[in-house]
């Protein structure tokens, strides 16, 4: 969504603003009611009516907004997003602000916390959005068309409250409304003298009342009022006269001239002098027929419902989880009463079943139970019930139907509008009863798996357990079962499902084929793994974190011996060796940070065209002579922002995943391209003419350590260190494939949108540079901090060195030298390096520091930039990554 250009008619917009009189005023009964009534109806915790001038939003009404913006009831254009809605003129709906490509960089998502919005215009009848009706939501929320109209109702309601505010205004000063205010007016209004006759009227109250204006002007206001509610309008007036109130809503009945009557909600406003005398009234009335009507449908629906359920058997039940309280049919009883009720054999099954489905945050509960009648004998229930939740997500209410099941036509009345799928079969396993659950599960109608054997759409590897739990339970040697098992689906693939079932027993209470449950769990089960990754990433950065600091000294003491040994020496070629493997070693560590998303990204303004022609000669040979590299690079392709070392290991590591997947030859296709739509992104993609894969293996591809690969061929890092930085950078991966077609890996990045960066120029790496700074030097490991310091002092540095953070403190104390930075570890006893930082910047806020780790989960920051004056070099590091990084953190102006 792009921002929309601002309105030509601005200023006129704000002068119809202004024109209002509410801008800075106090909040009102008449708006307080309309946000209420928003935040009621859309179930919405944050609701407000605010105005809109050039420079500020003014909040007129709020209900739920927090502090401090209730109390400053205004805030900058910079923070509204209903800006938005005014500057288009129409609705604005989110379902997510954070994912919104505008307005995730609010402040009002990002500092606020809103997260769903809906807002409507403030459309006066002259034209002008003065402002909107809005509701909020902290949590991401789908509005419904529903929602929107009744937002444009109340809206419409506002601006009649705004019109009126209008017309008082000018009535002030004694003086006949002006004609664009009062005549114009999207509701009907009028002037009534104090002692109660039409001064005048505007045409939408002629309309209203279906009388011209010189039949109304002059005679008594109260022949316009329905008998009935005559004694209420006298009373009303009276109080005004008197000076006891200054203002009158209500509801009544107005006559039509057609001898009709029509429901208006009445606002009588007392207009006085100079010495509080009542100078005339302004009247206004809104048309709630409509309203009224649909109430009183709404009212007669509510009761052929309950008749419904009454006829068909069902009872209505409400469980409120919070007090306990139980409203069964229209008998207010306790939980107690209802567990007490259930049969002694079904009642721990029955609790612990709904018990689970609360903990679990399901949305629905089924279960059939034996239930003791009033008379004492025992029904089967058919209990069906939703799971409703409070704002913070935790369940509150469990609303549903009970419904004997001895009915067929009843049972499947209820059961077709479950969303679980509820199934009976035979004692043969065939299935007698799915409801249409079944068809949205796995794309199979009833009518066609009515009759067949359900084990037939069961995967074949969960078959057997399958068959084995069937006749468990028709044996009798179970009560019931709960297991998790995979469904085949007509577009070939299978998804799991969680499995409830018990006997289906006949009159004789002999089983006659099982009866349950079938719920789709694949979100379920997706967030397990996604926990079970988290897991697994700890773990793998915590290896890496230990690895790295041996490697570190292992290849600075390599780097040094280097140095000193001639090129002719017959010991070089060892300890190049020795080097080269631990940069074999330091690569493994960096898969496995990426893999558990722990890197600090070291991005810069990038063409993908420029790392793939770089690698191309290195691909070619990693890849072996008999598979074929082409690439299809896209001349005119756009900058993204990555760290180039991370792009480079995401195209080896797919390279190699294509080579592995063509043992017998053929063809990789590396190609790029802008994509012209709403992601502004560019992509990188990597096809194959290999041997494909199936969908369950495209579902697991990039879970860590799984592999397709012989014991010992493959370590399944590959593709999730791929997922990992790829994720981590900002973008996403795709994969198609189909077994014996290849397969097609295509990585999705942001385009860079900022001011064009240089390229980097070729480094000299004749001679490693050097200095003459006061270093500071903190690093918990002996080797570490030992190898460090002799390097660095070789290459011309002073250097203080400490243990930990707390030590680094005393030794600036005591230093008669002032420190140029400090290259400190992020993880050490006593005191890290972030919490060191913070005490050394409080004394000298523009001191330079490089962190060095090798695990950065609590590193810099939270999204991998670095601040001010910051670097970042990754362990193990070589002499040479060392030494230009604190020079070029040196040079930093």
């Amino acid at each position: 969504m792009q921002q929309p250009p601002a309105q030509a008619d601005a200023p006129e917009r704000v002068a119809a603003v202004r024109r209002t009189a509410l801008l800075d005023t106090p909040p009102e009964e008449a708006f307080d009611r309309l946000t209420r009534m928003a935040a009621r109806l859309l179930g919405a915790p944050i609701a407000f009516i605010s105005l809109l001038t050039d420079d500020r939003q003014f909040f007129k009404s709020t209900t739920g907004l927090p502090e401090p913006w209730a109390s400053r009831r205004d805030t900058p254009l910079g923070f509204s997003l209903c800006r938005h809605v005014v500057e288009s003129r129409i609705p604005l709906v989110v379902e997510d602000a954070r994912r919104h490509a505008l307005l995730r960089v609010s402040p009002a998502v990002r500092e606020a916390g809103w997260v769903a919005y809906a807002g409507v215009p403030l459309l006066t009848r002259q034209g002008h959005v003065v402002g909107t009706l809005s509701v909020v939501d902290p949590m991401p929320r789908l509005w419904s068309e529903r929602d929107v109209a009744l937002l444009h109702d109340l809206a419409a309601s506002a601006v009649a409250e705004i019109e009126l505010r209008s017309l008082r205004a000018e009535g002030r000063r004694e003086a006949p409304p002006a004609t664009d205010v009062f005549d114009e007016a999207g509701i009907a209004m009028a002037i009534v003298s104090s002692d109660g006759r039409w001064v005048r009227v505007n045409d939408a109250l002629c309309e209203l009342l279906g009388a011209p204006a010189g039949a109304l002007v002059g005679r008594p206001a109260e022949d316009s009022t329905h008998p009935a509610d005559r004694t209420a309008d006298l009373e009303a007036l009276r109080l005004l006269r008197a000076g006891e109130c200054d203002t009158y809503s209500g509801e009544k009945r107005c006559l039509r001239r057609s001898g009709d009557h029509v429901w208006v909600l009445s606002t009588v406003t007392a207009v006085r002098d100079a010495d509080r005398r009542l100078h005339h009234l302004v009247v206004g009335y809104q048309d709630v027929s409509d309203r009224r009507r649909a109430d009183r449908a709404l009212r007669e629906r509510e009761e052929r419902y309950r008749l419904a359920m009454r006829a068909a058997g069902a009872v209505v039940r409400d469980w409120d989880l919070t007090t306990d309280g139980l409203l069964w049919g229209e008998e207010v009883v306790t939980a107690d009463w209802w567990y007490e009720r259930i049969h002694p054999k079904d009642r721990e099954r029955v609790v612990t079943r709904f018990q689970e489905a609360i903990v679990r945050g399901d949305r629905s509960v089924a279960e059939e139970y034996r239930f003791r009648r009033d008379d004492g004998s025992w029904a089967w229930m058919a209990d069906r019930v939703s799971v409703f939740t409070d704002p913070a997500g935790q369940p509150e209410r469990l609303l549903g139907t009970v419904t004997e099941v001895g009915s067929e036509a009843a049972y499947r009345s209820l059961v077709d509008d479950i969303p679980e799928v509820v199934f009976r079969t035979d004692a043969a396993g065939r299935w007698e009863l799915l409801n249409p659950a079944w068809e949205v599960l796995t794309g199979f109608s009833p009518a066609e798996s009515v009759g067949t054997p359900f084990l037939d759409y069961v995967h074949p590897d969960d078959r057997a357990g399958s068959a084995a739990e069937f006749q468990r339970l028709l044996a009798g040697e179970e009560a019931s079962s709960s297991s998790e098992v995979r469904y085949l689906t007509r577009d070939g693939g299978s998804r799991w499902v969680e499995v409830r079932a018990r006997p289906a027993l006949d009159d004789r209470a002999a089983a006659a084929g099982i009866s349950g449950t079938l719920t789709d769990i694949g979100e379920r089960r997706a967030a397990a793994e996604v926990q079970k990754m988290e897991v697994m990433g700890q773990l793998a950065g915590g290896i890496a974190h230990d690895f790295n600091n041996l490697l570190t000294g292992l290849l600075t003491y390599c780097d040094l011996v280097l140095e000193e040994v001639r090129q002719a020496d017959p010991i070089r070629p060892d300890l190049e060796q020795i080097r080269h493997a631990g940069q074999r070693a330091a690569g493994l560590t960096r898969q496995l940070l990426a893999f558990s998303r722990r890197q600090v990204l070291q991005p810069c303004v990038l063409s993908l065209n420029t790392t793939v022609t770089e690698l191309d000669e290195m691909l070619r040979r990693l890849v072996g002579a008999d598979i074929v590299v082409e690439t299809e690079l896209d001349p005119a392709l756009g900058y993204v922002l990555a760290d180039p070392g991370q792009i480079e290991q995401v195209l080896v590591n797919l390279a190699m995943n294509a080579r592995d997947a063509m043992p017998e030859g053929g063809r990789i296709t590396v190609s790029t391209a802008n994509r012209e739509d709403d992601t502004a992104s560019i992509t990188l993609t990597v096809a194959d003419t290999g041997q494909g894969m199936d969908a369950e293996t495209q579902g697991r591809i990039f879970e860590p350590f799984f592999t397709t690969k012989e014991p010992g061929k493959g370590t399944g890092l590959g593709l999730s260190t791929v997922y990992g930085i790829v994720e981590q950078s900002g973008g996403h991966i795709t994969v198609a494939s189909t077994l014996g077609r290849g397969a097609t890996f295509t990585i999705h990045l942001p385009r860079y949108e900022g001011p064009d960066s240089a390229l980097p120029t070729r480094r000299d790496r004749r001679s490693l540079p050097g200095g003459t700074e006061t270093l500071l030097l903190v690093e918990d490991e002996t080797a570490v901090r030992s190898s460090a310091r002799r390097l660095l002092e070789r290459h011309g540095y002073a250097v203080l060195e400490a243990r930990h953070g707390a030590d680094a403190l005393r030794v600036v104390d005591e230093a008669e030298r002032e420190v140029d930075l400090v290259l400190t570890d992020l993880v050490m006893p006593e005191m890290g390096g972030h919490e060191l930082v913070e005490h050394l910047r409080a004394r000298r806020p523009d001191l330079k520091v490089l962190y060095m780790s090798g695990y950065t989960e609590k590193a810099i920051t939270t999204d991998g930039v670095m601040p001010p004056r910051t670097g970042f070099v990754e362990k193990p590091f070589t002499a040479e990554q060392l030494l230009r990084r604190l020079r070029e953190l040196l040079d930093e102006e």
